[in-house]
């Protein structure tokens, strides 16, 4: 829970210019990987928002950034699914 806190905590400071926001497709693709799981329905749910609206802050938030694509996988395995 303290992530989600977190997360919004971020998406303010972004809002209120204290913050920036690069990111990429990739990453993009990632974060709306996860807030399809199951375990952030609730929290959406509470935040009364959906995770096509939170994606779609995100993006109109950031500066999407475009680059060669890496060949090598930083993370060998995802430990935490």
């Amino acid at each position: 829970m303290k992530l989600v806190f977190f997360f919004f905590n971020l998406i303010r400071k972004i809002e209120n210019g204290k913050a920036s926001s690069f990111i990429s497709k990739e990453i993009l693709e990632e974060i709306d990987e996860v807030l399809r799981r199951d375990k952030f329905a609730t929290v959406l749910k509470v935040a009364n928002t959906t995770a096509d609206e939170v994606l779609s802050k995100i993006v109109s938030l950031s500066i999407i950034v475009i680059g060669p694509k890496l060949e090598e996988n930083v993370v060998k395995e995802d430990k935490k699914r």
